[in-house]
């Protein structure tokens, strides 16, 4: 049996520029992950709903100006 020839297939994720981080979270606070993805998103990855919520935390500190209200109101 013979392999086919060319370029193999990249598999994951696409490089986008970014670092990846790994978290570790106790059971009661991984439960409210979960609740907060159920509550939002059912379609949301916990990666995702992390990166939601500390952007929605940032911006709500004033240190990340949302990049769909130009303005600045959030």
């Amino acid at each position: 049996m013979t392999s086919i020839a060319g370029a193999r297939k990249k598999r994951g994720r696409p490089p986008v520029g970014s670092t990846s981080l790994n978290v570790r979270m106790p059971p009661d606070e991984l439960a409210l992950l979960d609740r907060f993805i159920t509550e939002q998103q059912p379609d949301m990855s916990r990666p995702e709903a992390l990166r939601y919520a500390f952007r929605d935390w940032a911006i709500g500190q004033g240190l990340f100006h949302n990049r769909e209200d130009p303005e600045g109101a959030n």
